[in-house]
């Protein structure tokens, strides 16, 4: 996603130099904040809502869910925007943007990919199939659509921590005068957010578990009082 288009010296009368930045370190930094905030933040949070939706009143959790993907989907597209308009100001008049091109890095493709199937996830979420009423089975459709939308949400959330990690790694590169470790901070705060989620969903478990050991003693009870009567 970002080439190797530093600045330049150039001559302009009688021996003044002038330094000419050409890259465009606003619009990448944009770009790289809105990524992070997507998917190191908002994205963790509205699939930890789903996890942990035993703890939300009826529906509370399926609101959070999309507003925050939502979100996600909104600031996934001023990103690629951002980026499309710094390759676009940094490449010279009459010149090959090659917007989505693999070399020297995989960002720019692996972000159309990941660009296109956000949308697609953001537009089976809107028409999914309906749930099963009351005692019924869900039907085949809903099934296959269940499973294509956690493994899909998945995915992109893990190719997006790829592209957020590539694309600080590329940004510290670029521009050296940024000496703070931005991967750390990325990567604590989604292991945090992670971590919480994680534990959360390890005492919704043993919770179950121990709800379940009650029921079955009072049932045993219940049914021993009636025998001895």
């Amino acid at each position: 996603m970002h080439e190797a288009r530093g600045s330049f010296s150039v001559d302009l009368l009688e021996g003044v130099v002038e330094t000419v930045e050409t890259r465009k370190k606003a619009l990448w930094k944009a770009h790289g904040w809105c990524a992070a905030l997507a998917w190191g933040i908002l994205s963790p949070i509205a699939i930890g809502a789903a996890i942990l939706r035993k703890w939300f009143p009826d529906g509370l959790w399926l609101k959070i869910h999309q507003y925050l993907n939502l979100l996600v989907v909104l600031l996934t597209i001023a990103a690629f925007a951002f980026g499309v308009a710094a390759i676009i100001e940094e490449t010279p008049a009459g010149g090959n943007p090659r917007h989505f091109n693999a070399e020297p890095y995989p960002h720019r493709t692996i972000g159309l990919i990941v660009f296109v199937l956000v949308l697609f996830q953001l537009g089976s979420g809107q028409f999914r199939p309906n749930t099963p009423g009351k005692g019924e089975d869900k039907t085949r459709i809903r099934s296959s659509w269940e499973i294509l939308h956690r493994v899909l949400g998945i995915s992109l959330l893990a190719a997006s921590w790829y592209q957020v990690q590539s694309g600080l790694q590329i940004y510290q590169t670029l521009f050296v005068d940024s000496a703070t470790n931005l991967s750390s901070i990325f990567w604590g705060i989604v292991g945090a957010i992670s971590g919480l989620i994680a534990l959360g969903f390890v005492v919704i478990q043993i919770k179950g578990d121990k709800d379940d050991d009650s029921d079955s003693n009072q049932n045993e009870e219940k049914n021993s009082n009636e025998d001895s009567i």
